[in-house]
């Protein structure tokens, strides 16, 4: 995806209206349009939902390439969320139902690709390393029907986390890409703090309520009481289950800036808990049926993504991608984007601002209630259009300051 670099800026002082200090703020130049992408499968059950989105991936690959008329330069690795009964302090534990030893242990799955590496990688100028459609290729990373009987205690955020690991998956992720995680699961996050959680029994229910009860918190906090549960959140000081804020911290460490990472899933919706009668907990019955992602939608709210109702994953793909493309930002600290200069280097040509945000392009955008540049910054970013760029073109931006 395009990179913004911000070059210079100009400090406006109190001198006259036309009168400006040339003082420089500079930033990094990076290369455009590097994007690694990470599915988080949850393989411990029905796959109705994931086999019913696989069909909506040309959606996805719509909105990456309607940025500026080529795709990123891709790696797409696929994850599943079977740790087995590993834990982050070391320790595991005898097997339980059908989880065991470390499970799939981060590391990604081809399943049936013909890709010759562990991911996809399909780089700008035609080199990839598989053959056929590269949406032919996600979907067979997406949707495998053989992906089932994995651990029902699924750890998609520590499945994240070792996934994006150098020494689990080497050469996945690249330092100048822009990063995108996408989770794919009927249940919440339940990555253990302790193996010896997996045998608590002072927490009952079926997995997804023992995993609920031991990670997140509502008002009043009685998790395994039935009925309508409010104002839930992650619990952080559990020593069972690893807090939220721990992912948080690793993927912020990850990239200088937080707008190269986006995080969407499609799960229950957070907002939905309800716990039956029965010891069960459940966000929405359709389509195969999903338990509220309170803590894998705490993550994903934190990185700008969205979280798709997997009851009703209608536009699934569009949604996500529509996240995603709207990353391709600058982050200017100015109030006066009027007076911005807005350049493309592949062609050397001066964009002009859009005149609205369906304005296809070539020209700019700028967004304050974005939600992904601080609240004294602005967010600047470059819609292409339909013309291709090239490998190395990236968005280059001269700012006023006030």
């Amino acid at each position: 995806m395009n990179r913004i670099t911000l070059l210079g800026s100009v400090l406006t002082l109190a001198l006259g209206a036309c009168s400006y200090d040339p003082h420089s703020y500079n930033g990094d130049e990076i290369g455009a349009r590097n994007m690694d992408v990470l599915f988080v499968l949850d393989d411990a059950t029905d796959h109705a939902n994931y086999d019913a989105i696989s069909q909506q991936l040309g959606d996805l690959t719509a909105s990456l390439t309607g940025i500026d008329g080529q795709l990123p330069s891709l790696h797409v690795g696929v994850v599943t969320t079977d740790l087995g009964v590993s834990a982050t302090n070391g320790a595991g534990g005898a097997a339980v139902g059908a989880c065991t030893g470390t499970g799939k242990g981060g590391k990604l799955q081809k399943f049936t690709s013909t890709a010759t590496d562990a991911y996809l990688s399909d780089e700008r100028g035609g080199t990839k390393n598989f053959t056929g459609d590269l949406a032919a290729e996600l979907e067979l990373l997406t949707a495998p029907t053989t992906a089932t009987g994995g651990c029902e205690y699924g750890q998609p955020l520590e499945a994240m986390r070792q996934a994006l690991d150098e020494t689990v998956n080497p050469g996945f992720v690249r330092d100048d890409a822009q990063l995108q995680v996408v989770f794919l699961t009927n249940n919440d996050d339940c990555s253990l703090a302790s193996a010896d959680f997996l045998t608590d029994s002072s927490i009952t229910g079926d997995p997804a309520l023992r995993c609920f009860a031991a990670g997140v918190v509502c008002d009043p906090d009685d998790a395994t009481t039935p009925g309508k549960k409010r104002n839930c959140h992650p619990r952080e000081d559990s020593n069972k289950i690893v807090p939220v804020g721990d992912y948080v911290d690793f993927l912020d460490g990850l990239k200088d800036q937080r707008s190269d990472i986006t995080v969407s899933a499609v799960a229950g919706l957070p907002s939905a808990v309800e716990v039956s009668g029965f010891g069960t907990l459940t966000s929405c019955t359709g389509n195969g049926g999903a338990t509220p992602a309170v803590r894998t939608g705490t993550l994903v709210s934190e990185f700008g993504g969205t979280v798709v109702d997997s009851c009703n994953p209608t536009n699934a793909y569009k949604q996500i991608g529509g996240a995603i493309s709207a990353r391709d930002t600058l982050c200017v600290p100015t109030t006066d984007v009027e007076r911005c200069e807005v350049k493309d280097t592949s062609s050397g040509a001066t964009l002009s601002k859009c005149a609205s945000a369906t304005d296809a392009g070539p020209c700019w955008l700028a967004d304050t209630g974005s939600g992904q540049c601080g609240g004294d910054q602005t967010a600047i970013r470059a819609k292409r259009g339909t013309a291709p760029a090239t490998a190395d073109s990236h968005i280059q931006a001269r700012c006023f300051i006030n």
